[in-house]
């Protein structure tokens, strides 16, 4: 293995074995705030990517501004889709569409 396999192993080793321990000794709001992020993020990069599909000249950006812009989608569109008492499918459609116009606009002002 190289020695960066193994530094990259080590770190992975040495998160989980806290996130053991953290929950063992009755801290699980932490790991569950800690699943919420991850949660967040991967549904931020699943949102962001779909929205990616929507939207022209997307090639160069990176994959954090895709997750930026899956989580503006995610929280902006649950919340009008809230207000607006839709529910299911429409709720993932409205906030693919936010994540869609969120990606626009970064590519617009020139920050992706």
């Amino acid at each position: 293995m190289a020695v960066n396999e193994r530094r990259t192993l080590s770190v992975a080793f040495w998160v989980l074995l806290v996130i053991v321990v953290l929950a063992v000794l009755g801290f699980g709001t932490i790991v569950g705030w800690g699943w919420s992020l991850l949660v967040a993020a991967v549904v931020g990069l699943v949102l962001g990517g779909l929205a990616r599909l929507l939207v022209r000249g997307t090639s160069g950006m990176s994959w954090m501004m895709t997750i930026l812009a899956g989580l503006i989608g995610s929280l902006l569109g649950g919340l009008i889709a809230g207000a607006l008492d839709l529910g299911g499918i429409l709720e993932f459609i409205v906030s693919l569409l936010v994540a869609a116009g969120a990606i626009a606009l970064l590519l617009a002002s020139g920050i992706a």
